[in-house]
């Protein structure tokens, strides 16, 4: 294993554990769904950030077929799994400012050893921009955490729905398939790197596609059961129209029914987390 594994490989581990303490600590799944939420506002951040203005570079030397997807796997690590998890301990303990200064110097003096230790690269990016946005993000997952714990109605719903499904679908139908299991890849043309291109192209459907799935579990059925039919249909459709337009390619034959049988067990998970989130906490004991 490369030595550059063993750093992005121990903080995602840290992060895990710390993770996993904030929960039981908090005794309610609240602090797993706000890391969902937390999750998809950094996956956000980091597609503009990251893949549309290539601002950096991760060296995780994970993933050897692709640069850019190994880049992408150290931005994991990073960005959508450390940070996160540092913004729901923040909000579940209610720290204060003084606390998110602490947490916020501790990312920067990361970022400046990876920077040193040759684990990641700046193109534009500069380590000032993360020293001013992190207290931002940490705050905005201190003020939502509160909105978690009661019961949710109209667009502060949807949006909670929309970041919790989208965390879902990002890992379920986008990661593992594209870049652990290598079943697709996405051509749209805006980027000379093919694996660049299609993550890009992914960002573009997973913002879309997690829109269409919200709205469906947000819609009042008067037979509950038709979304799900509604929502394999949409899944498959959707693929049949990017595969005919020459932008999704599979490369492997079971790829299409991976997507259609996700989405289906996706929706009765979704499902799940809507009622909680529309009804008030559930505590783990």
């Amino acid at each position: 294993m490369h030595s550059n594994s063993l750093w992005y490989l121990s903080l995602a581990i840290l992060s895990i554990t710390l993770l996993v303490f904030v929960c039981l600590k908090s005794k309610t799944y609240r602090s797993l769904l706000l890391f969902m939420v937390m999750s998809s506002v950094a996956y956000v951040i980091d597609s503009i950030n990251y893949i549309f203005l290539s601002c950096y570079q991760f060296y995780p030397e994970i993933i050897q077929k692709s640069e850019f997807y190994d880049s992408n796997l150290g931005g994991m690590a990073s960005n959508l799994l450390s940070l996160p998890v540092v913004a729901v301990l923040i909000a579940v303990f209610q720290c204060s400012w003084r606390f998110i200064l602490v947490f916020t110097g501790m990312f920067v003096g990361i970022e400046w050893l990876f920077l040193e230790l040759d684990l990641y690269r700046h193109n534009w990016w500069r380590i000032s921009y993360t020293a001013i946005g992190l207290p931002l993000y940490f705050s905005l997952a201190k003020l939502w955490f509160p909105k978690l714990m009661l019961p949710l109605r109209g667009f502060l719903h949807f949006i909670t729905l929309y970041l919790i499904t989208a965390a879902l679908i990002g890992n379920v139908q986008i990661t593992i398939p594209m870049i652990f299991l290598s079943t697709r890849i996405y051509e749209i043309g805006w980027f000379h790197d093919p694996y660049h291109d299609s993550s890009a192209f992914a960002v573009v459907y997973w913002m879309i596609y997690t829109f269409l799935f919200t709205l469906t579990l947000k819609i009042r059925w008067k037979r509950k059961w038709l979304k799900y039919p509604i929502i394999v249909t949409l899944t498959y459709f959707l693929i049949m129209i990017l595969q005919k337009y020459g932008i999704h390619h599979s490369l492997v034959w079971w790829d299409k029914w991976y997507g259609v049988s996700t989405s289906f067990i996706l929706l009765f998970v979704s499902e799940a987390i809507n009622k909680r989130i529309w009804k008030g906490p559930i505590n783990i004991q």
